[in-house]
């Protein structure tokens, strides 16, 4: 051998799992070396070309460095010997090994001189030409970006702080003093241990650019273990390598806080996979920290190993470390390198951006119009509300109740799902309170986030218009037209007006669910230019169809009656949507995950009419509602009848209803006019049936709605009436006016210039015209003087006397007895637990006999129909009553004002004695036969009491009782639990039908309300829900892009 040129052993590992062993050998005819070894780890010996002289070597189950020291063992140890290592999947291109050795010869003092990695199929783009680590070590960072094109500019670089061992020379007496690679990093990693250590050992890692391996990358792309998923495959692998590499190299106290960081980084990392639509990469980031765990035990002789290398001063290897902005380029091109490289290839060209731009322009003053019209809908109609609010009042209503609630009232709603209500019941779910949680938040509480909601409602309703229709239509004009009569639906404004909630954020969001139902399955308009439309923006969108998710389960929630129609819908819109069938389907599963508990209260009721009453139900406040012809929901109906009193010495009465009754359904008419003339034009056929088939949906459930009784006869003012048809008629308008939309494509731009088309284009802006003016009538009409007034009014917060109310929330947790008496005589009660009746949250769903849906198997609660003989009475100025009402921890009894007849009475009665007088009632105390004052909760024993006190849905104290009885004043529930220092108490049972337990003994009493069904259920729909929330974040994302 020539003593002048290195000694170069070549060593070919494979596990026989690659396709590429061929080619690779083949390419090794063109290089000149002394020795060539194939280490065979598994599998069959390949077929080595007869021009090769080539040693097989057999290592069954080795590893890399183990199949090398394999190799070494049959070679003498010679003076300047190199180990040309390479993979199964590397191929050296030519000359690549004539300038590995000619760097050797000129840098002595290189232990690892590496190549260029290319792409196998494009020697022209380079995979890695070297890598970094940041500082800390857990975050390895190439020295270029994958797919650069290799044109030279790399061509002066020659140290780095590691190369890949694949193509590289190794001088093999630093291979044999470093010990090899260390077998913990699992394959990933082990090329940038080896050479750190090298550095530290006082040597130097050299990259020769002008040395390039085709390099498959068979281990990273999941290939050698028969993976389909790409390089997502090995992503933890490759990351719990990071990790460890970062434990190998920390000071040893700084151990236990990489291992903690790994276990914090890994939730906030899977989020953010979670919001780019890779649900796959979210466990398997979660999975990482317990993956490093496992290597823990490998962990000393790793760290032993740096130890022995670092024998020199690491000033050598800092300066090769990457910086923290080093770090965050790497970061930025990792997660929107794909995108931004899909942006470039899709830019358009400088003429359609300039048509672009003039597209745009009209877009942003388009939306403008129809904000500004929105809002002064709004404020024509509702800008009483508004500075009522600011004035410190609330809304208020009839349908509605009181709204002044905190957010930790509803809160305790949401969390518990117990009704509070007249003695309490057991809702079905917190689903719909749920939606109101955002609004009490705002400042102010539910109160000023509900009115502003309210208020609002028809500016929001606009803005969802707008961005629905924009996806079947990108006209201004169109989407102007459509996003105003959305917002002026009658049935949304009647909904307004009575105070329907559910039905009102139906409205508000539906737009939102077809917006990402059509934009997921990338079905969506692209912009126009020039005689067609850009389709390269038509690109499938993960986040919309979770955005879609999202809104379709806060549409069910508010109105349940839309789950089936649509289930429906998505089932058939995913049987098209080509490329995105699962996907689309997936977009109900939180809206039934959501309407789970009712879906299993349907089942266990079994009759097709509770079925159809249970998914029906109102979700919100319920109220009376007249039942409407099928033409009039099929116009938009039911619409409230509008007085215009300035017409009457005109116009009979009958005369003025119809008049105002033909401005509400106008509208409606317009839509059902333009929906008909789009079914029969054949243009966009597939959009404008798909459409027509949603308004029937709609139809339907509004006809459903309306012949379905909902509510149910609670003992404190519940009712069983007809439901309510605007939550399906807002979904017919959805179908009415899309289809509208859907045939409007082109239809101003169609054919050449010519008569025809001028008479087209004016019949296109009469008819413009005409919606403008039907619009403004049928606002107009509702905001006239003499209009019929609305049932939602601001009213003050205060409904009980202020002693009163602040006897409703100490600790003794009193309830109020409300007296009432109307013009016949006939005296009403109401029993409130808050200050005032509160219906915005929803109340407990009962069955005809009263049972809670969600307690079938239960017995029938207690209800305050049950104080009649006592309010039978105080009203008759007879005493006996005070028992009774203290039983039931009403603690105060108000005689509404006017009732001059009830204030006598009382005066009369010996065991309720008056505390003073206020313009919001005449309060008088309830006290127990011992003098005491009533509670929610008390121990009874003999005839002593004691109070316990209770929060809102728990309480307790530390108590000595013996033979005692415990009990609470609320219906009598399983869910209540009570327990004495952490032991369960033994439920009594108790003839009024509330809860009762015995008590005997001493310690820490403690009572809650804990229904574990409602938690699973609530713990499920928050998991699904926050997950689709957080995945409907438009984060920047190509389908080509893998997980890195």
């Amino acid at each position: 051998m020539n003593a002048t040129r290195p000694v170069v052993r070549a060593i070919v590992v494979s596990d026989g799992r690659s396709a590429h062993l061929p080619a690779v050998l083949a390419s090794l005819s063109e290089h000149a070396y002394d020795t060539l070894d194939v280490v065979v780890v598994a599998g069959d010996a390949p077929d080595v070309p007869d021009e090769l002289r080539a040693a097989i070597v057999s290592a069954p189950g080795a590893t890399f460095g183990q199949a090398i020291d394999a190799a070494l063992a049959t070679h003498p140890d010679l003076a300047r010997d190199y180990l040309w290592l390479l993979h199964d999947d590397t191929a050296p291109l030519p000359d690549s090994l004539a300038a590995l050795t000619a760097t050797a010869r000129k840098r002595r003092n290189a232990a690892v001189v590496g190549a260029v990695q290319v792409r196998w199929d494009d020697p022209s783009r380079i995979v890695g030409l070297g890598t970094t680590v940041s500082r800390v070590g857990a975050r390895r960072v190439p020295l270029v970006e994958e797919d650069d094109v290799n044109q030279g500019q790399h061509d002066r670089r020659d140290d780095v702080l590691a190369v890949s061992l694949s193509g590289a020379l190794v001088r093999r007496d630093w291979w044999v003093e470093s010990g090899g690679t260390d077998d913990a990093y699992r394959g990933f990693g082990e090329s940038v241990d080896l050479c750190r250590r090298a550095w530290r050992s006082g040597y130097d890692v050299v990259v020769v650019p002008a040395a390039r391996v085709r390099h498959a990358q068979d281990g990273l792309h999941g290939v050698r273990t028969g993976e389909s998923r790409g390089r997502a495959s090995t992503y933890a692998t490759r990351r719990a390598s990071e990790w460890y590499h970062a434990c190998a190299y920390a000071p040893a106290a700084l151990v236990p806080l990489l291992l903690l960081w790994s276990f914090l980084a890994a939730p906030a990392r899977a989020l953010l996979r979670i919001a780019q639509n890779e649900p796959r990469t979210a466990l398997s980031d979660l999975g990482v920290p317990w993956r490093l765990l496992r290597r823990l035990a490998h962990l000393r002789s790793s760290r032993a190993a740096v130890r022995r290398a670092s024998g020199v001063d690491r000033g050598a290897e800092r300066p090769l470390l990457a910086s923290g902005r080093e770090v965050l380029h790497h970061v930025r091109v990792s997660e929107l390198g794909a995108y931004d490289a899909w942006q470039a290839s899709h830019a358009p060209s400088d003429v359609e951006r300039a048509e672009l731009a003039l597209v745009a322009s009209r877009r942003r003053r388009g939306l403008a119009v129809v904000g500004a019209a929105g809002l002064a809908v709004s404020l024509l109609l509702h800008a009483g509300w508004l500075t009522a609010i600011a004035q410190g009042q609330m809304l208020s209503g009839g349908v509605l109740g009181v709204t002044d609630l905190s957010s930790a009232d509803v809160w305790t709603r949401v969390v518990t799902g117990w009704d509070p209500a007249g003695f309490g019941a057991p809702a079905l779910d917190s689903a719909y309170a749920a939606l109101l949680l955002p609004l009490a938040i705002v400042p102010g509480g539910l109160r000023t986030g509900l009115a502003l909601l309210l208020a609002l409602a028809p500016l929001l309703a606009a803005l969802g218009g707008w961005a629905a229709a924009g996806t079947v239509a990108r006209s201004a004009w169109v989407r102007g037209s459509v996003a105003l009569a959305y917002a002026v639906w009658p049935s949304f404004l009647a909904s307004l007006s009575d105070g329907r909630v559910g039905a009102v954020i139906a409205h508000l969001v539906l737009p939102w669910v077809v917006f990402g139902l059509v934009r997921g399955a990338g079905w969506h308009r692209g912009e126009p230019v020039a005689d067609g439309e850009l389709t390269s923006t038509r690109v499938p969108s993960p986040s919309a169809s979770a955005g879609a998710a999202l809104a379709m389960a806060v549409v069910v929630a508010a109105a349940p009656v839309l789950l089936p129609g649509l289930v429906l819908t998505v089932l058939v819109a995913g049987a098209f949507a080509r490329g995105s069938r699962v996907r689309t389907w997936a977009i109900a599963i939180p809206a039934l995950v959501v309407s789970a508990p009712a879906i299993i209260a349907a089942a266990h009721q079994g009759g097709l009419d509770w079925v159809v009453r249970i998914l029906a139900r109102d979700a919100g406040p319920v109220a009376d509602s007249a039942h409407a012809s099928a033409w009039t929901l099929l116009l938009g109906g039911p619409v409230d009848g509008v007085s215009l009193d300035v017409l009457n010495p005109l116009l009979g009465a009958s005369a003025t209803d119809a008049v105002t009754h033909g401005v509400g359904l106008a509208v409606g008419a317009g839509a059902l006019v333009v929906a008909v003339l789009a079914l029969v034009s054949l243009r966009s056929a597939w959009a404008v049936r798909a459409f027509v088939a949603v308004a029937a949906l709609g139809l339907g459930s509004a006809a459903v709605s309306q012949h379905v009784s909902v509510g149910a006869w609670d003992g404190v003012g519940g009712q069983v009436v007809p439901g309510w048809a605007g939550p399906g008629s807002s979904m017919l308008a959805i179908g009415l006016l899309g289809a509208a939309a859907a045939a409007s494509v082109g239809t101003w731009r169609t054919g050449e210039r010519s008569a025809a088309l001028a008479w087209r284009r004016t019949g296109y802006s009469v008819g413009y015209g005409i919606v403008g003016l039907v619009l403004i009538a049928h606002v107009g009409s509702l905001a006239w003087p003499g209009a019929a007034a609305s049932d939602v009014a601001p009213t003050t917060t205060t409904v009980l006397p202020l002693a009163t109310a602040l006897e409703q929330y100490s600790s003794a947790r009193e309830r109020v007895l409300v007296l009432d008496q109307d013009d016949s005589g006939l005296v009403t009660y109401t029993v409130l637990s808050t200050d005032g009746t509160v219906h915005v949250l929803g109340s407990a769903e009962r069955d005809g006999s009263g049972l809670p849906l969600s307690r079938a198997d239960g017995q029938v609660p207690a209800t305050p129909t049950v104080l009649a003989p006592a309010v039978a009475l105080l009203a008759g100025g007879a005493d006996g009553a005070a028992a009774q009402l203290a039983d039931w921890g009403i603690g105060v009894v108000v005689v509404a004002p006017g009732q001059p007849g009830l204030l006598t009475a009382l005066t009369q009665v010996g065991d309720v004695s008056v505390v003073g007088s206020s313009d919001y009632g005449t309060p008088y105390r309830v006290l127990r036969a011992d003098g005491s004052q009533a509670s929610r909760a008390w121990i009874a024993q003999g005839d002593a009491t004691t109070t316990v006190p209770m929060g809102t849905r728990s309480g307790g104290a530390d108590v000595t009782a013996s033979g005692a009885t415990l009990i609470l004043a609320e219906a009598a529930d399983d869910a209540w639990q009570a327990t004495l220092d952490g032991a369960p108490l033994e439920r009594v049972a108790d003839s009024q039908g509330r809860n009762a337990w015995s008590l005997d003994g001493t310690g820490a009493l403690v009572i809650s309300y804990e229904d574990a069904g409602h938690a699973w259920w609530l713990w499920a729909a928050a998991v699904v829900c926050g997950w689709v929330a957080l995945s409907s974040i438009p984060l920047h994302r190509a389908k080509a892009r893998e997980a890195r």
